[in-house]
């Protein structure tokens, strides 16, 4: 067995993340907009061992603000296939970065996830149901922009970067977000049917082969706004 060959150790302790606010909105179309320097940079960089000698660098960037939370996600990837195009297709057999997130203890959690061409599979689990999927008028409150076009086949094997970033609004979610809240996450690239298929989260996931394990959760901490003129709560429900 190579070097390239040998898993990672995976580290056992959840990670936490402080999300920044911010008063103007940054853009999602410009990953060079200053506001985005308030944002602490978080590393997707915990590979299963199922995954070969293709591990993408996966950077992620949070800021909110009043209304609801702005993600960035920059990749330095290869092998990049993007095929699916309509909402709730299988976009994680793409290359993919998805988001999953648990607003508020013990009422579920939702998976956002998208491919490079910007297609979206949403879906919320709740803790003692069956899991469902997000319609897609609920999902069209979501923002999203993407640096790719909507499809990319064949497959390109050389060395390409990417951006996807979106804006999710907290009325997304029907729970409220006072300053100071913790809200528990994950974070995580893959592309299981590209041709060097690879998964990477945040927060490690174990030997388990699934995202869907919200007890491995890392936590995403919102600073209180610096000035004082700043509302504590930010929506109610």
């Amino acid at each position: 067995m190579s070097l390239l060959e040998i898993p990672p150790i995976l580290p056992s302790a959840k990670p936490s993340y402080r999300l920044a606010f911010s008063d103007q909105e940054p853009s999602i179309k410009n990953p060079a907009d200053p506001l985005w320097r308030k944002a602490e940079s978080l590393e997707v960089a915990s590979f299963h061992p199922r995954t070969g000698t293709h591990r993408p660098k996966t950077t992620v960037r949070l800021l909110y603000n009043t209304s609801g939370i702005f993600i960035r996600f920059d990749v330095q990837d290869c092998w990049v296939r993007s095929v699916h195009t309509r909402y709730q297709d299988p976009v994680s057999q793409d290359s993919c970065v998805e988001w999953f997130v648990e607003p508020q203890p013990e009422v579920g959690y939702y998976n956002i996830e998208a491919n490079c061409g910007g297609t979206l599979l949403i879906g919320y689990h709740p803790p003692s149901a069956l899991p469902t999927r997000v319609p897609e008028k609920m999902a069209t409150e979501i923002l999203l922009y993407t640096s790719l076009p909507l499809t990319t086949e064949p497959e390109i094997p050389t060395p390409l970067d990417w951006t996807l970033a979106y804006f999710v609004p907290f009325s997304f979610f029907g729970s409220q977000c006072p300053s100071g809240q913790t809200w528990r996450a994950n974070f995580y690239k893959c592309g299981s049917a590209t041709s060097h298929p690879h998964w990477a989260s945040w927060s490690p996931i174990g030997e388990k082969l699934s995202f869907h394990q919200p007890e491995t959760f890392g936590e995403l901490i919102f600073e209180a706004p610096l000035s004082s003129k700043s509302p504590e709560s930010f929506i109610t429900p």
